[in-house]
C-alpha cells in the first residue's frame, strides 16, 4: 500500500470516528525561507508556550475544516463572526483543488491539520469586513486597513492588558512569524525561542504537527 493511499484511509478513518480537534498551520515562503505563525498563550505566565491556531472539536462543528476556522477566528482574529457556515464552503473548495490548502492526519492522535499559505488569511479577513465584525485588539487599523497586510496584522495583534480567557476568546495574547530552523532547534533540544529577549517554548510537542517531512514538503511548494 502506498503512503498516499495509507494515509489518504487514515484521515477516513479518523473522521469517521468521531476526530477530536482540527486545527490551520500557517505558513510564509520567500525561496527556500520558511517561517510559521504561532500565538503566545495567554494562559500560565510564568511559562509562555507558543502553538498553532486550532483546538478541540464542539457538538455544534460540521466537520473538521469547521472547527478549524471556528478556532481560527477565535484565537486569531479572537472573534467568532456569523456566515462561517458560507465560510466554510469558500474555504473547502481551496481545500478540495489544493490551490493552498492542504489537509494532513496527525497520526495517533486522532486530529487533523489543514497546511495553508499566510496569504490564506485575507480570506479570513474579508469575511470579517463582509461581517462588519467589531475589532478588539490594541491597533488603530480596521479590519479593511490589514487586507493584504498580513504583517501589519501581525504587528498590532496584541490583546490588551488583563482581558481574560472567556468562550474560546482571549486565548492568544500576541502572534508572531517564527523561522523554522528555530523551531527546529527547540524541537530538538528542548530549548526556548529568544524573541526580543524574552523565552518562549513550544506548546504540545509541535513536532508533530512539524515534522521534517512537511517542512520539507512546503520548501518544495511554489504556492502563492
Amino acid at each position: 500500500m502506498s503512503d498516499y493511499y495509507s494515509k489518504f484511509l487514515d484521515i477516513i478513518h479518523s473522521e469517521k470516528n468521531k476526530y477530536k480537534g482540527a486545527g490551520f498551520i500557517f505558513y510564509e515562503k520567500n525561496g527556500n525561507d520558511l517561517h510559521f505563525l504561532l500565538g503566545l498563550s495567554n494562559q500560565n505566565k510564568n511559562k509562555q508556550t507558543l502553538s498553532i491556531f486550532g483546538g478541540a472539536r464542539e457538538k455544534k462543528d460540521i466537520n473538521p475544516l469547521y472547527t478549524a476556522i471556528r478556532e481560527t477566528f477565535e484565537e486569531l482574529f479572537n472573534i467568532v463572526p456569523p456566515g462561517l457556515d458560507l465560510f466554510l464552503i469558500q474555504i473547502q473548495n481551496k481545500v478540495d483543488d489544493y490551490s493552498i490548502i492542504e489537509k494532513i492526519f496527525v497520526k495517533s492522535s486522532n486530529e487533523i491539520c489543514y497546511i495553508a499559505n499566510i496569504n490564506i488569511l485575507n480570506l479570513f479577513l474579508e469575511h470579517l469586513i463582509y461581517q462588519n465584525a467589531e475589532w478588539t485588539f490594541k491597533g488603530k487599523h480596521s479590519w479593511n486597513e490589514y487586507n493584504n497586510k498580513i504583517n501589519l496584522f501581525i504587528n498590532d495583534r496584541i490583546l490588551k492588558n488583563n482581558q481574560k480567557i472567556n468562550n474560546g476568546i482571549n486565548e492568544v495574547r500576541k502572534i508572531f512569524l517564527i523561522h523554522w530552523n528555530i523551531i527546529n532547534d527547540n524541537i530538538k533540544n528542548e530549548m526556548p525561542i529568544i524573541i526580543n529577549k524574552k523565552e518562549y517554548y513550544l506548546k504540545d510537542n509541535l513536532s508533530k504537527y512539524l515534522q521534517d517531512n512537511i517542512i520539507i514538503d512546503i520548501i518544495n511548494k511554489n504556492i502563492i
